[in-house]
């Protein structure tokens, strides 16, 4: 819309440096976040990020200046990053210990219900009118996050018990969460060298999320759905990517119930593996011949992709991250994960324009198709089962032990 609409944002270039900022600044701001949700709160420090998000859509939306839309747009990123890190901490610390496992489906359906949002912002066709109603939901947050409580485990480490007790009975919870990790502060270099195996699944993991190219279907699903050829209006192509993103996430939850962790990884990464190689195919016929007629075939591709990546790839990739790290160093080695899940999905964001001039979009899907394709191998030779073994029994794993401590054997 910039392209069309707006003089001062025209080329390519400016183009993948609007999309990218937004993972670079949050990249940038996960580590920062951590530490200032432990030092003034997690309420206060929602509060002041969802002000300055709103400040930045604002200046989106009224600025007409080419500097000051990228400093919003990473100012924007260092908000998400902040939020990534915040919100999770501030939810797992006032719900129920019975509501934790539905927490990651509620994060992730949030996440795709703003992306169908955004997407029904388009219809307005007007930049300013985009602007403002994507500084609605955040408005509300501001508002909210006056009245909300802050958390007990946070305020039982200043020393103030009685404002925690207070929250919560206010919250209808009868004890607070054990407050050590939130006290401790674990080197992040000293964990990751103490669990090297695990820090490389769970750093190749988000790697391999944001190389399959599933950010660049959500920033350019009109680009690309327009470069198809696909006959319906892009705008409501995107709406409708939208809703299976959202519909999506409710089918995740029973799906894992019934089938391994390890197994459903692997299969989802294999379906988005065969609808990326096709995407590819697609895009090299076209340049030799009219292949408008199927271009319903890749539209199909992108839903499977789609689906696959939100009910498999994304969701288990987060639970084993979650699994294989112990708990005494859960929060540093996730806070770790986050930080380079921003910083591949930079790299994905900001290469797409130049490989698209340089290669064409056969090539970019191919490439996708590839680390895809990788993913499968690596999920295959590295992965431990984490079904139903305790903490102990996984890090034996991952080390090659036996619980009587001797190497367990391997063919290679």
């Amino acid at each position: 819309m910039y392209g069309i609409y707006d003089t001062t944002i025209i080329s390519g270039q400016d183009i993948s440096w609007l999309c990218s900022l937004v993972s670079l600044g949050a990249a940038l701001s996960c580590f920062p976040a951590g530490i200032m949700a432990d030092k003034i709160g997690r309420k206060t420090s929602i509060k002041i990020v969802s002000l300055l998000l709103l400040a930045c859509w604002l200046i989106i939306g009224l600025v007409y200046s080419k500097v000051w839309i990228y400093l919003a747009r990473i100012t924007i990123g260092i908000v998400c990053g902040a939020y990534s890190i915040i919100i999770p901490i501030y939810l797992t610390e006032i719900v129920d210990k019975e509501l934790k496992e539905s927490l990651s489906m509620i994060c992730q359906l949030q996440f795709y219900l703003g992306i169908l949002y955004a997407y029904f912002t388009g219809f307005s066709y007007d930049l300013l009118t985009m602007a403002l109603l994507c500084a609605v939901p955040t408005t509300v947050l501001s508002v909210a996050s006056f009245v909300m409580p802050e958390s007990p485990v946070w305020l039982t480490t200043q020393n103030r018990q009685e404002e925690a007790d207070e929250v919560m009975r206010s919250l209808k919870r009868n004890q607070t969460e054990d407050t050590d990790r939130t006290n401790q502060q674990t080197g992040y270099l000293s964990v990751f060298k103490a669990h090297t195996k695990a820090t490389i699944i769970a750093f190749t993991l988000v790697s391999i999320q944001q190389m399959s190219g599933m950010p660049i279907f959500i920033i350019y699903a009109s680009v690309i759905l327009d470069r198809l050829g696909f006959p319906m209006n892009p705008m409501i192509s995107s709406v409708i990517m939208g809703f299976v993103l959202v519909m999506a996430t409710y089918c995740y939850p029973p799906v894992l119930k019934t089938m391994n962790m390890k197994l459903l990884l692997f299969l989802s990464l294999t379906v988005m593996s065969i609808c990326l190689f096709t995407l590819s195919g697609y895009f090299r016929l076209a340049n030799s011949f009219d292949v408008s007629v199927y271009s319903c075939v890749p539209f199909l591709c992108i839903i499977f992709f789609m689906i696959a990546f939100v009910i498999g790839c994304e969701p288990v990739s987060w639970i084993l991250i979650d699994k294989i790290f112990t708990s005494d160093v859960k929060r540093v080695a996730i806070t770790g994960s986050v930080i380079c899940n921003w910083i591949s999905s930079f790299m994905t964001t900001k290469s797409f324009q130049d490989v698209v001039v340089l290669m064409g979009f056969s090539t970019v899907f191919a490439i996708y198709g590839v680390s895809t394709l990788m993913g499968t191998a690596f999920i295959a030779r590295m992965i431990p089962e984490t079904e139903g073994k305790t903490e102990e029994e996984v890090q034996m794993d991952l080390r090659g032990r036996n619980p009587e401590g001797s190497e367990i054997p391997t063919c290679c």
